[in-house]
């Protein structure tokens, strides 16, 4: 009796004001691979912010979110870093993705969060991470440690997976 094929997994990618989209690109090339590879559709992939429409990316980026997140209906959500150099700059990405960070919350474990470089921060703040083995970049250890102590911080670590959440060290986690 021939196996039955599973569903693809929809996974969005997801936009929001000042996000760096360089792995987001990254990441749906290596889906995409992944569907011609497999020779039929593993992962769907939609790129979801907010709210659909115009989304100011990095740089001067201009991305178009074709769903808004609570319209997604996404198994998972890529969420990639927004630009930082040294932790004291965190607080101030943090601050300002207020709305983010709630529907973060709001999906609750219903929606697996896979984060790397500064995404993790904000996976963190949405309370993603708590009492979770979690890796992020080396250079926001200290801060992210002090800052979030309920996480299992493994430094040690290139990239961490579990059930609800994977998190990556560095810009290049979502590899």
């Amino acid at each position: 009796m021939p196996k039955p094929v599973a569903s693809p997994i929809a996974v969005g990618l997801l936009l929001y004001p000042g996000c760096m989209p360089a792995g987001l690109f990254a990441a749906a090339d290596l889906f995409h691979a992944a569907n011609l590879r497999a020779g039929r559709p593993l992962f769907q992939l939609q790129w979801v912010a907010l709210r659909a429409g115009n989304v100011a990316c990095a740089h001067g980026v201009h991305l178009q979110a074709e769903v808004g997140l609570a319209e997604a209906g996404c198994r998972a959500l890529l969420l990639s870093g927004f630009w930082a150099q040294q932790p004291g700059q965190l607080p101030a990405g943090l601050a300002d993705d207020r709305a983010l960070l709630l529907a973060l919350r709001g999906l609750g474990r219903r929606v697996a969060l896979w984060s790397y470089c500064t995404g993790v921060a904000l996976a963190a703040e949405a309370g993603r991470l708590d009492r979770q083995p979690a890796t992020a970049a080396w250079w926001m250890a200290p801060w992210l440690a002090q800052r979030y102590p309920k996480v299992d911080w493994q430094w040690q670590h290139a990239c961490g997976v579990q059930p609800q959440q994977a998190t990556a060290a560095g810009v290049h986690g979502y590899l």
